[in-house]
């Protein structure tokens, strides 16, 4: 800047120095960027105490900081649950089929002011359904050589129109035993009109027989009925007795 002032005050040219200064050149915004972010949270408890093929379904809700409607999803051909259309009045949003973990999804696709939300989930158990069995009592015939009938009513906790119910759960097998020995096993059968069991929507009846042997009919006085469960319902186990 000296030499500058020095050669104007002696009347000489000052010479025109040109500095290029790289500038960063502004292309055009992130639409994206700019939209304003959302986060998701459920807004329902975990559903408990849900057993396969319930009638009422369980209620899942969410809500987006936004205000914008969030929607809830299942993985396609889910067989545990299903989300309906339809909010989650006395019968709830989400449909429970087969027993095993439902995994429901919360997604908010945003607008032209909020950004997508992340996703959220929610997972719960559905349970598989109760079973009863229930054993007549059985002869054990003579000196346990001649077969013994064994017979068990199969149950299952179920839905007749809007009410629970305890209904017969007939083509089950069933299996008898006496003192830890497998005697014989038979599928149930559905009998109207029962002298033995004597339920209102009938019976669903195994019956088989077997000779117990005669250190059995001698020592017991009990057999066991046992029906293994499913992948949607409970095992369960009767005690009868042999007289």
């Amino acid at each position: 800047m000296k030499i500058i002032r020095i050669l104007a005050a002696l009347g000489l040219a000052v010479p025109v120095i040109a500095l290029a200064v790289a500038l960063p050149i502004a292309g055009p915004a992130s639409a994206e960027g700019e939209k304003l972010p959302q986060t998701l949270h459920f807004t329902s408890d975990v559903p408990t105490g849900i057993v396969a093929f319930a009638r009422y379904g369980a209620a899942v809700t969410a809500e987006s900081s936004s205000g914008l409607p969030v929607t809830l999803s299942v993985e396609p051909g889910n067989p545990v649950c299903s989300v309906g259309p339809e909010p989650p009045f006395i019968h709830g949003n989400v449909g429970i089929g087969h027993a095993g973990t439902c995994t429901v999804y919360a997604d908010q696709a945003g607008d032209d002011q909020y950004a997508p939300a992340e996703r959220i989930e929610m997972s719960f158990e559905v349970g598989r359904v109760p079973t009863g069995l229930f054993a007549a009592k059985a002869s054990k015939g003579a000196l346990g050589l001649t077969p013994t009938t064994f017979r068990a009513a199969l149950r299952y906790d179920g839905w007749f129109g809007p009410n629970e119910a305890t209904l017969p759960f007939p083509g089950q097998l069933v299996t008898f035993s006496v003192a830890g020995k497998t005697m014989c096993s038979a599928t149930t059968v559905y009998v109207q009109d029962d002298t033995v069991f004597g339920e209102f929507f009938g019976s669903a009846i195994a019956t088989c027989k077997a000779p117990i042997g005669l250190a059995n009919a001698l020592k017991q006085s009990t057999y066991t009925a046992t029906f293994a469960g499913t992948p949607d319902y409970l095992p369960s186990t009767a005690t009868g007795v042999l007289k």
